[in-house]
């Protein structure tokens, strides 16, 4: 058996006054869902513009595994098992409950 899980980091999301802010955000190094560091560099800038959060990935892939074929207007069952991003957002202490939102790169 492996080793346990690590907890994942508490963040947070400094606010901003524009969009263009969040270029100058120091980025946030993002691990593998195990807690093992990404096979792909990739990196998150999150911050609060109003009300609403920010989430701006940046992802070093050689080939993504995608399927063009999936509707852009819903949610699609299984998504993570293709080349997506995960975040899991909670206003608690201990990251329970949550909310799971899942980005691919076509949309």
């Amino acid at each position: 058996m492996g080793s346990p899980i690590a907890e994942p980091p508490a963040l947070r999301a400094p606010r901003i006054e524009r969009l263009e802010a969040c270029d100058g955000l120091e980025p946030v190094r993002l691990a593998a869902w195990d807690g093992t560091p990404a096979a792909q560099a990739t990196e998150a800038r999150l911050a609060r513009l109003g009300d609403s959060l920010l989430v701006r990935f940046r992802c070093d892939y050689d080939e993504l595994h995608v399927d063009p074929s999936l509707p852009l207007d819903r949610s699609v069952p299984d998504l993570w098992k293709l080349d997506v991003v995960e975040v899991f957002v909670s206003d608690r202490a201990g990251g329970t409950p949550y909310r799971e939102l899942e980005a691919s790169p076509l949309g």
